[in-house]
């Protein structure tokens, strides 16, 4: 993803120079050389699809920069990052802007969006929407009817399915302190205090709708596991 006017400046540079190879690729003279049509084939597929996908990626910084993309959304909680990388570049801020606003290095941004917010712990993530200005309408939506106390009827819910490791590396289960390994063998109970937490205190940060021309922010809904029925029985519905 081309996340400054650089890297867009350089892949538009790039993408005029495959254009121009495409142009001049000799099919004939190249399958001579090579022994193989088939073989000079391919290398021109692979010239056409590094075309596509440097093509798509001029294109997709091009729209959020013109602000014409009224809202970004992501299927999933790994998406958060891209999401916030998004909503910089449709809120017109340059990387040195949002340093500024958090406080810190330019270089500390760079490093943080190379990648994609990994070394960076929810609290920090929480700031950066913030200091882009982000406004939360709906954290989660629990489909179908649940009981009254957490804990309840939990049997079926995929808690394999969590993302363990990346949650402990940005520090997500709140209040622990021990190693990766104590939290993979204490991941179901750490994953019910985080969902029943979620719920009942819910994180901005998680579910985010960027809107740069009027700052209007829709729905976002996000699932923490593939049974969202089963996960609706875990906790308190409070709405």
């Amino acid at each position: 993803m081309i996340t400054n006017s650089r890297q867009y400046r350089i892949t538009r540079t790039r993408v005029a120079k495959f254009r121009n190879a495409i142009d001049e690729f000799n099919m004939k003279a190249l399958a001579k050389k090579l022994g193989s049509r088939a073989l000079a084939k391919a290398e021109l597929d692979a010239l056409q699809s590094e075309l596509e996908n440097l093509t798509a990626e001029v294109r997709e910084y091009e729209a959020l920069a013109s602000g014409t993309v009224d809202v970004l959304k992501a299927a999933s909680l790994e998406e958060l990052p891209l999401l916030l990388i998004k909503a910089r570049i449709a809120r017109g801020f340059s990387q040195r802007q949002l340093a500024g606003r958090l406080g810190m290095k330019e270089q500390q941004i760079q490093r943080y969006e190379s990648d994609m917010y990994g070394s960076a712990s929810l609290l920090r993530l929480g700031e950066v929407a913030r200091a882009l200005d982000v406004s939360v309408s709906e954290v989660m939506e629990l489909r179908g009817a649940g009981p009254t106390r957490t804990g309840e009827a939990t049997e079926g819910i995929a808690w394999d399915m969590f993302p363990v490791d990346e949650m402990y590396r940005r520090a997500w289960f709140e209040g622990f302190t021990d190693t990766l390994a104590a939290a993979k063998a204490n991941a179901e109970e750490l994953l019910r205090q985080f969902v029943a937490k979620a719920v009942r205190e819910p994180v901005p940060a998680l579910l985010i709708l960027i809107s740069k021309t009027n700052l209007h922010y829709k729905e976002y809904k996000h699932e923490l596991v593939n049974n969202a029925k089963s996960y609706s029985r875990m906790v308190k519905r409070d709405f």
